[in-house]
């Protein structure tokens, strides 16, 4: 009498088949999960077009400092700084930009008036104004800022904030660093 002997059987090619299908279509299904997931709860992340927004003026401006308008692309400078109004009014001139390069320690960048050009590039295509008030400008205070085109009107308001102060140096003289 002989022992039978249990002989594993090789898997069909069909079940081998069958098998790699099934795996296949569930990563399918998990990864198009992760993807409507992504996209209907956005997962906290910023999309990837997200860049500096664009504002007329910015939200704060210091009490002493001219008023930088940027115009958006395609927007004549001449033309823009007629159809600027302010509200309350503010009274002041156009300026030249200030010169970026001047030290903060060696003295305030003084704007000087201009009477043909009154705008500067800035670092993207957007031209900007600066505006200087003639007077200081009440702490606290809301102004809005209004430029009329022909496709209608931009307004932005701001704050206007204390003047920026140095109140230490560091190291103090005689100290090593």
């Amino acid at each position: 009498m002989s022992i039978p002997t249990h002989r594993p059987s090789m898997p069909s090619i069909r079940s081998i088949l069958t098998a790699i299908v099934s795996i296949v279509l569930v990563v399918a299904l998990v990864l198009e999960g992760v993807v409507l997931w992504d996209r209907f709860f956005g997962g906290g992340r910023l999309p990837e077009s997200a860049g500096e927004v664009y504002r007329l003026v910015p939200e704060k401006i210091s009490q002493s400092a001219a008023i930088r308008v940027a115009l958006p692309d395609g927007v004549n400078a001449l033309t823009a700084r007629q159809n600027i109004t302010f509200e309350p009014a503010i009274t002041g001139s156009w300026m030249t930009p200030p010169n970026s390069k001047q030290s903060l320690l060696g003295g305030a960048a003084q704007a000087q008036p201009q009477s043909q050009t009154v705008a500067t590039q800035s670092a993207g295509t957007e031209q900007t104004l600066f505006f200087k008030p003639n007077d200081t400008l009440p702490l606290n205070r809301h102004y809005e800022v209004s430029l009329a085109l022909d496709e209608g009107t931009i307004r932005e308001d701001f704050l206007v904030v204390e003047k920026p102060e140095i109140v230490a140096i560091f190291p103090h003289e005689g100290t090593e660093t």
